[in-house]
């Protein structure tokens, strides 16, 4: 694998990270609260296991990187799509109770949907380069 996987996986990475810190910041702002094991679900596969992707990409580790990188961003997309688009409560992208976060709470989601997506065909194209 060459430098490009290193570049772009980080550059993907780091929008992800950036993007779902702002959809928490809107979570919180609105707020839209999950039970405890759902928090840490959602941030071990949006945060936690994307930078151990992260850092084990600069190392000889990389494949298993992306292998990680495609199971975090599998995980995201299920769990993020199911709550923000399939099951009806405050999470969901029209069930969000109303203020000056929640424009920003759905449009957040949606972009995750698509980044994580993204994610998953990155991490699989690049295992099979």
């Amino acid at each position: 694998m060459n430098d490009t996987v290193k570049r772009t996986g980080t550059i993907f990475i780091l929008v992800h990270g950036f993007v779902s810190l702002v959809h928490e910041i809107a979570h919180r702002a609105l707020p839209v609260t999950l039970p405890l094991a759902k928090y840490l679900l959602a941030y071990s596969f949006l945060g936690i296991f994307p930078l151990i992707a992260l850092a084990l990409l600069w190392t000889r580790f990389r494949r298993p990187a992306l292998w990680l990188l495609l199971f975090s961003m599998a995980g995201s997309l299920l769990f993020a799509g199911y709550h923000h688009f399939v099951a009806w409560g405050p999470d969901h992208i029209l069930g969000a109770p109303p203020g000056a976060w929640h424009w920003v709470f759905q449009a957040t989601a949606v972009l995750l949907l698509v980044l994580e997506a993204f994610g998953c065909w990155l991490s699989i194209y690049s295992l099979r380069r």
